[in-house]
């Protein structure tokens, strides 16, 4: 069967869910709330702008008490189209009441899942975007760190530079250096020296023709912990990024 309205027989989907839902009762508000969409998708659908997807008209179908049959074509798609009907009933689902409940619960489950998918999704966001400043931050260290490492002390000028202050430990300091001829240089570095403190004296190196530019040497596992912070940080973000994109291309196929 066809609903009529007003003797014209409502031949879109769009139109006959939106009578659907006033036979029903409901405001456009109200069954957005019951399916989980936006009152614009509700308005999209009655206005045959788009479609509602699988899930929706099961639970459309469920709501309203109607077949699916009778949302995509107003009647079962085999029955033969009555010309003399005039404001037939809407014509009941003829689901089994045990298949409603299993229809229902199907629909919760898929609900609980895309919550759930999307909650994850969230996490490894927020988890990618921490990572990324991790990684940026370390990059930023050991970029200070290898700028004031000497790799060739033997053709550098050893001199004393005083540590005017600590500005952190495994240590941030901040260094100055007068040598004879009057040059003068004061720069922050990072230092791995062992107890160091303010005042103390320790050994710089400086090139021949950059007597201000300071370098320092530094024990191997310094050289080895910003490497090893670096590599670990960025399998993560890739880990975290494959697993974003797994996430997002799931979403986008339901």
């Amino acid at each position: 069967m066809r609903l009529v309205l007003d003797g014209t027989y409502l031949e879109t989907i769009g139109s006959r869910l939106l009578e659907l839902r006033k036979s029903k009762g409901y405001t456009q508000e109200r069954l957005s709330e019951e399916l989980d969409v936006s009152r614009q998708s509700i308005s999209n659908w009655e206005l045959d702008k788009s479609l509602p997807d699988t899930d929706r008209l099961l639970q459309l179908a469920v709501l309203y008490e109607v077949s699916l049959d009778y949302i995509a074509y107003g009647s079962s798609p085999n029955a033969e189209p009555d010309a003399d009907s005039e404001d037939k009933d809407i014509p009941k689902a003829q689901f089994p009441t045990e298949d409603i409940k299993n229809i229902v619960t199907l629909l919760s489950d898929s609900e609980i899942m895309n919550r759930d998918t999307h909650r994850i999704r969230r996490f490894v966001l927020v988890a990618m975007l921490i990572c990324a400043g991790l990684l940026i931050a370390t990059m930023i260290v050991s970029l200070s760190l290898f700028s004031h490492l000497s790799t060739s002390s033997d053709t550098m000028n050893s001199e004393l530079v005083s540590i005017d202050r600590i500005l952190d430990q495994y240590t941030y300091a901040e260094v100055t250096k007068l040598d004879v001829e009057g040059n003068y240089a004061k720069d922050r570095v990072w230092l791995d020296t062992k107890n160091i403190k303010e005042n103390d004296f320790i050994f710089t190196y400086t090139k021949p023709g950059s007597p201000k530019e300071m370098k320092f040497e530094y024990y191997k596992k310094t050289l080895m912990i910003p490497f090893a912070v670096v590599a670990l940080l960025v399998v993560v973000e890739l880990l975290l990024g494959i697993s974003y994109m797994r996430l997002y291309s799931k979403k986008a196929r339901k």
